[in-house]
């Protein structure tokens, strides 16, 4: 499973390469995550461009994103 951090709102991840507007917000982004309990995922990564996170939010946004998916993963 890979959640690809553009699609995320941009008020809450700075840090990546295509910038665009009307992303999901990270509430969202969690639900539609976690509706993903009991499919037989064996894999999961994010991204993010550590020189355009100026503030750290996009690496927080991404580490939070990760446990979601690893709390599915167990």
């Amino acid at each position: 499973m890979t959640i690809d951090i553009d699609s995320i709102d941009r008020s809450m991840a700075l840090g990546i390469g295509t910038p665009e507007i009307g992303g999901f917000p990270t509430r969202e982004a969690q639900k539609m995550i976690r509706l993903l309990d009991g499919l037989n995922l064996v894999g999961a990564d994010v991204e993010v461009a550590p020189p355009l996170d100026s503030n750290g939010l996009t690496a927080i946004t991404d580490a939070t994103v990760m446990f979601e998916l690893l709390c599915v993963l167990a």
